[in-house]
C-alpha cells in the first residue's frame, strides 16, 4: 500500500514537473510570438514610410 501511495506520488510530481516545462514553452512560444508582431510592425511602418515618400516624390514631379 505505501509503495503503491509513492508510486503516486510520483506520478503526480512528474505529471507537475511536465506542466511546469509545457507552461515554459508556451511563454517563449508567447515572447517569440510578440517580438514576430514587434518586427512586423516595424517592417510596415518602413514600408508605408518608403511608400509615402515616393508617392509624395512622385506627386511632387507632377
Amino acid at each position: 500500500m505505501l509503495q503503491h501511495v509513492a508510486g503516486l506520488l510520483n506520478s503526480v510530481q512528474q505529471t507537475e514537473e511536465r506542466g511546469i516545462v509545457f507552461a515554459k514553452q508556451q511563454n517563449l512560444f508567447q515572447s517569440n510570438f510578440e517580438e514576430i508582431a514587434v518586427q512586423i510592425n516595424v517592417a510596415d511602418d518602413q514600408t508605408i514610410d518608403s511608400v509615402l515618400k515616393r508617392t509624395g516624390a512622385a506627386l511632387y514631379r507632377t
